[in-house]
């Protein structure tokens, strides 16, 4: 088996790279604009024959009508180098490699994929080797033309042309136009099928040709939209490298937002909506471009995440005019939303989480009936939340404080009640044992004495529930 090495992933630049080859594996010395990535280090990829082979002669590069040479000497010689060739790759020797790879490239280009692979592994260690410090250009060179060469007579286009501008962003980035150009294309023919590495490539590339004055800021716009739903797929959907679809995201509208204000956005973009108010495309696209630039408190973004609301009811759009309400003080209008938001997903985790910040408002702002309905909602979507239980705790006791039909020894056995319910908390949610048992703790200097209990003939030990709340607990006396 050969092995593909992936490159760690490169900080975007935001000022001009060196024209030349690095001489080392390293990042580019330039300003980083998107925070390094970490990754997988190794992929394997098995060395299969050309399926080219297999098609009519009519379309076949003409050196694949005879990929290891028409003469059959030629053709025994060219498999004997490629036997060398792979002992040198698989002893990692490619000092030794370099040249068998050359042969093969020059004699043999179309017999097999695994030299173009293994070239992503050779060349950044031959870049590294001080036997080659005086060849750094003639390398690169080589490297950069079998990406062309490998579509040529393997195919895959819009793969092999995400890598290629990968690998051009590392070493050669003032070329942002071609980085560019290949980025598009492989996002064209890929789609959600796109590799992590390519946006940040491409958006590197178009920030550094804003930064040079070669581009306008409507092209980041552009870009961004290109690929902002790819990364949000994957990000949900990639089983192995969908955390890092979501950092990527992250990193590069940070980047974003160094480069362009929510002036920009304003003046690119709100006319459009201005002209039509209703257009749901439009707002989507304004929505995503204020998202990208960090513009979650400016009031344009507000009115037409509002608009879109109205004209497209969604539940993220209902959890985004909940979160800005919360941000700014008002509960009321935020709870309005979350409500909205929980009915309109089927994600019964966002059910929860939309739920409990209902039951956390109505708590906080004293509203205690309000507090035990939705915590007992989202113990209905999960009974194991110890944040919902400890939320009806409090509630359950703050309700009997207030009860004008709890007299004192009820209103002070309330506190049992809540210490069982707090107690519930821990049991299914260790999570949350700290502050409950600290709450317990508290709770117990308020609950009934055993003289209390005595004149009311309650026992330790014994059930009992507190009428004017209509719960059961059992008397327990923590003198």
């Amino acid at each position: 088996m050969n092995k593909l090495l992936l490159l760690m992933f490169i900080p975007l630049a935001a000022c001009a790279a060196k024209s030349s080859a690095v001489a080392s594996t390293e990042a580019p010395s330039n300003e980083p604009v998107v925070e390094r990535v970490a990754e997988e280090a190794l992929r394997e990829v098995a060395l299969e024959e050309l399926p080219i082979l297999q098609q009519e002669e009519k379309e076949r590069p003409v050196e694949c009508l005879h990929p290891f040479g028409k003469d059959p000497n030629d053709s025994l010689e060219m498999r004997r180098t490629f036997s060398l060739y792979q002992e040198e790759i698989e002893n990692q020797n490619y000092l030794a490699a370099y040249p068998l790879w050359q042969k093969i490239m020059e004699k043999a280009p179309c017999a097999r994929i695994g030299p173009y692979i293994d070239a992503e592994t050779m060349f950044p260690q031959l870049f590294a080797n001080p036997a080659f410090k005086d060849k750094q250009k003639v390398l690169l060179d080589s490297f950069l033309w079998s990406f062309p060469t490998r579509i040529h007579f393997h195919g895959d286009e819009g793969a092999v042309k995400g890598r290629w501008a990968y690998y051009l962003n590392y070493y050669k980035n003032v070329q942002y136009d071609e980085i560019i150009q290949l980025s598009e294309r492989a996002i064209e023919l890929q789609q959600n099928k796109l590799e992590y590495i390519v946006p940040s490539s491409y958006m590197n590339a178009v920030f550094l040709g804003l930064k040079n004055k070669k581009l306008g800021k409507e092209k980041v716009f552009d870009a961004y939209e290109r690929v902002s739903d790819i990364m949000e797929y994957n990000a949900l959907n990639d089983p192995d490298f969908g955390q890092y679809w979501g950092q990527i995201q992250k990193d590069i509208e940070e980047s974003i937002k160094t480069f362009l204000s929510c002036q920009d956005v304003d003046e690119l973009f709100l006319p459009k909506h201005t002209e039509s108010p209703t257009d749901v495309v439009i707002m989507e696209k304004l929505i995503k471009f204020y998202r990208a630039s960090r513009c979650l408190d400016n009031p344009n973004y507000i009115s037409v995440l509002k608009n879109l609301f109205n004209v497209k009811p969604s539940s993220s759009s209902a959890e985004e005019l909940a979160k800005f309400y919360d941000n700014t003080g008002d509960v009321k209008s935020a709870n309005i939303y979350y409500e909205k938001a929980a009915e309109m997903t089927e994600d019964d985790k966002r059910k929860e989480f939309f739920f409990l910040k209902l039951a956390s408002n109505n708590a906080n702002s004293k509203n205690y009936n309000g507090a035990v309905t939705y915590a007992n909602k989202v113990l209905s979507v999960n009974p194991n939340s110890g944040n919902a239980y400890v939320i009806l705790a409090i509630s359950r006791y703050q309700l009997a404080q207030a009860n004008s039909s709890c007299d004192d020894f009820n209103k002070k056995a309330a506190a049992w009640v809540t210490i069982d319910l707090l107690q519930k908390a821990i049991n299914v949610d260790p999570s949350v044992k700290e502050d409950a048992q600290k709450k317990i703790n508290t709770y117990k200097n308020y609950a009934p004495d055993k003289n209390s209990g005595f004149f009311r003939s309650i026992f330790e030990g014994q059930a009992y529930t507190v009428d004017c709340i209509g719960v059961s607990t059992t008397a327990r006396y923590f003198e």
